[in-house]
């Protein structure tokens, strides 16, 4: 039995969930905030001194990684995001799909490869996991309200997802290799 990996949220849907957030959400050109915090900022804050910290904004696609339980039992305040890179499987080179299909397999793990899907015009994509993020769950709340439609990735998809990102970081790194 093959599992519809994705639907669409609208506001025009009879769902009572449709505008809650969930793990699986994608979000285009979302702003994240990068602080540019230096060791002398660190330092005035340990001082605690005044200190200005500067801040890039990124419009980066993302994707929700937050867990839906937390989200809807308001159990966070922050959402945690990971970048999401729409690809086209046509434009690659013989390497770059040699590098989709370890990716596909798993043998890349700091990175997850997510379907197309044909009738929402929604292309390929890579989760990459080394890259991190967190907005505010009220700020994330109202763009999800503001939109008319966004993707959702799901079951059981979206659950593969986080068992990647969560075998990701739960590697356990020794200091030398171990020669076995």
């Amino acid at each position: 039995m093959e599992y519809p990996w994705y639907e669409v949220i609208s506001k025009k849907s009879e769902k009572n969930n449709d505008l809650t957030l969930e793990q699986g959400d994608i979000f285009l050109k979302y702003p994240v905030l990068i602080p540019k915090v230096t060791p002398q900022d660190i330092e005035k804050l340990h001082k605690k001194q005044d200190v200005t910290i500067e801040t890039d904004v990124n419009i980066l696609d993302i994707i929700v990684m937050s867990q839906s339980c937390d989200l809807g039992q308001n159990n966070v305040n922050e959402v945690i995001l990971c970048s999401w890179t729409p690809i086209d499987m046509h434009a690659l080179s013989k390497n770059q799909k040699n590098q989709i299909k370890e990716i596909s397999k798993g043998k890349k793990h700091n990175q997850h490869l997510l379907k197309d899907e044909t009738e929402l015009k929604h292309p390929f994509g890579i989760v990459d996991f080394t890259k991190i993020y967190t907005t505010p769950k009220s700020g994330l709340t109202l763009v999800a309200e503001a939109l008319d439609t966004r993707v959702r990735l799901l079951p059981p998809y979206r659950e593969h997802l986080s068992q990647a990102f969560a075998r990701y970081f739960m590697r356990v790194g020794l200091p030398v290799p171990t020669g076995i």
